[in-house]
């Protein structure tokens, strides 16, 4: 690790001379502020009043945009992601329309993000053996990383890399507990309990041209387990190979006990990512829990935001249990199981927890529930995301939970691990308008990934 522990509670300061700087991270970054700057929702009801009418507002932005050398652009669109707390009620009035579409209007990318985090070195890292972590919390950082930097993360599959043939089977060749190798935990800086860790995946690449799947004893969901016992014996272990096609976009079955062949879409994404849990805890690999862990779901794929409540100094997140494809519930217990090389960016929210796993995309903003039996997943996620509605979108709790009923959808990802996972789905069109999901996170991470270009596709590298 680049720094040790003991120097984990070092918070950068900021000069007067770094003033506009400091605006920037202010409302981009959520980074730590010097105690004598106020907090960008304090500034923006400085500029903003019930009273006034747009060209007021749109003098005093321009103002402050010449007082702290900001582009005028920015400087309104910073504006309005400061007002996302109660002066944000105000910006939904007729008079101020104009101002919030200008706000919105695209936005040089690379002044977009701080100016540091631009410049910062890009952190390749590729675990050996001896570096797996096999467990939520109990492990040391291997490395840390500062927000807005781009992450390169190698991972090797949930077998280890120990299957690699039909006659590989898992019972001779798995080794429990050492299954479901992670890669990390990776020390997140300014990352404090009571904030919120943001990892947004960037891009999700297969490292090899095959992969795995298997059955395995009293595991699955169509059998018996440890949990489910019953008389007759278990299914027969067997292992199936995959070809994996990148350049088609496509991995292929083929039967082992006929001539079927047929290809799947490849879709690479993480089954398992989560930071260290609460109170000390240490949990296995393969439990999926508030932490996040093992949740097997098909959402964690590039292009997601997903969100997780910090309850350690540092985060100290892992991701690994590369999927290329998999069926929603993960039916058999495994899917086409392959190493993955990832890029990844992350920020930190301060001073906001989220009690469970959030995950954002384009599309949806989306809640995950943990648990068993089932149904208690289900309330699980479908709680957050009435509650994450009702406190930050401004409606009652029986209006969004009448809204939820109506045009949510339901992601089924797990019913095989030791905890179940359910993922509640909410529309982002039918989200009120001039508010945005925690802060804007995943639209400036989107933003900032894309300011990288080429420079963030995942691809092979030695570190």
């Amino acid at each position: 690790m680049k720094r040790d522990l003991d120097e984990s509670n070092e918070r950068p300061t900021q000069s007067d001379s770094a003033r506009g700087e400091s605006l920037h991270r202010h409302a981009f970054s959520h980074a730590w502020r010097h105690p004598d700057q106020e907090s960008p929702q304090e500034e923006a009801r400085k500029l903003l009043s019930p009273k006034d009418n747009e060209e007021e507002v749109e003098a005093r932005i321009r103002d402050f945009a010449q007082a702290t050398g900001e582009k005028v652009d920015l400087a309104r669109r910073r504006f309005l992601m400061a007002t996302t707390g109660a002066a944000a009620t105000l910006l939904a009035l007729p008079k101020f329309s104009s101002l919030v579409t200008k706000a919105e209007a695209a936005v040089d990318v690379q002044s977009l993000a701080n100016p540091s985090q631009t410049d910062l070195p890009e952190v390749a890292f590729k675990p050996k053996p001896d570096n797996f972590a096999w467990t939520f919390g109990g492990y040391k950082p291997i490395i840390s990383v500062k927000p807005g930097q781009l992450v390169r993360l190698w991972t090797e599959d949930a077998f280890a890399g120990g299957i690699r043939s039909k006659n590989d089977l898992p019972t001779k060749v798995l080794k429990f507990p050492f299954v479901n190798p992670q890669t990390g935990p990776i020390y997140v800086e300014g990352a404090s309990v009571g904030d919120t860790l943001a990892i947004h995946f960037i891009d999700l690449k297969p490292a090899r041209d095959w992969a795995a799947s298997c059955t395995i004893p009293l595991f699955g969901s169509l059998t018996g387990t440890i949990y489910t016992q019953l008389l007759n014996p278990a299914l027969p272990e067997v292992v199936w190979m995959y070809q994996v096609k990148p350049d088609r976009g496509v991995v292929v079955y083929q039967a082992n006990d006929s001539d079927m062949s047929v290809e799947i879409p490849l879709m690479p994404f993480h089954g398992t990512v989560g930071v260290a849990p609460k109170a000390m805890e240490v949990r296995n690999v393969l439990v999926p829990e508030a932490f996040g862990g093992n949740m097997d779901s098909p959402e964690a794929r590039a292009g997601t935001t997903i969100y997780l409540g910090v309850n350690v100094e540092g985060a100290l997140f892992s991701i690994g249990d590369g999927h290329y494809s998999q069926s929603e519930g993960e039916v058999c217990g495994v899917a086409v199981e392959g190493a993955m090389y990832t890029t990844l960016t992350v920020d930190v929210i301060k001073n906001v927890y989220v009690d469970w796993p959030r995950l954002e995309n384009d599309e949806y903003i989306m809640t995950a529930g943990s648990y068993r039996p089932l149904e208690d997943c289900f309330r699980i996620a479908y709680t957050q995301m009435v509650r994450w509605l009702s406190t930050d979108f401004g409606l009652s709790l029986m209006d969004a939970y009448q809204l939820v009923s109506q045009v949510s959808k339901t992601h089924v990802a797990n019913v095989v691990d030791p905890n179940y996972t359910i993922i509640a789905k909410f529309p982002k069109k039918y989200l009120p308008p001039n508010k945005v999901p925690m802060g804007g996170v995943h639209e400036k991470l989107k933003r900032l990934a894309a300011s990288w270009g080429d420079k963030a596709q995942a691809r092979p590298f030695n570190a």
